[in-house]
C-alpha cells in the first residue's frame, strides 16, 4: 500500500498546535476550511492571541504594558485580531486616559 505524505491531522494535537502557531492569519483561515477538526484547531483562542501579539507587539508594548487587551465581551480572539488594526488607538486612549 503506497504511503502518502504526512498529514497535519496525523500529528499529535500539541505538535499540530505548534505548527499552527507559526501560521499567518491567512493560513489559519485556509486551514480552518479543510475539515471540522482542523477548523476547531485553527480557531483556538491562544493561536489568535499569539498572532495579535506578533503583529502588533510594538503597539501592545507601548500602550498596553506588553499584554494584548482581551477581546470585548461576546467576541473572539480571531475577530479581535482583525478589528485591532482599526481599534487599537481607541483602546489605547481608554487604557491610558490620554489623547494620543
Amino acid at each position: 500500500k503506497p504511503v502518502g505524505p504526512p498529514r497535519l491531522l496525523d500529528l499529535p494535537a500539541d505538535i499540530r498546535h505548534q505548527v499552527l502557531s507559526l501560521c499567518s492569519a491567512t493560513d489559519l483561515l485556509s486551514v480552518s476550511r479543510c475539515c471540522l477538526e482542523l477548523s476547531a484547531a485553527a480557531k483556538a483562542p491562544e493561536l489568535w492571541a499569539q498572532l495579535l501579539q506578533r503583529h502588533h507587539g510594538v503597539v501592545i508594548d507601548a500602550f498596553f504594558e506588553g499584554a494584548a487587551p482581551p477581546p470585548p465581551h461576546g467576541s473572539t480572539w480571531q475577530r479581535h485580531f482583525f478589528h485591532f488594526e482599526r481599534t487599537w488607538l481607541l483602546l489605547a486612549r481608554a487604557e491610558t486616559g490620554r489623547m494620543l
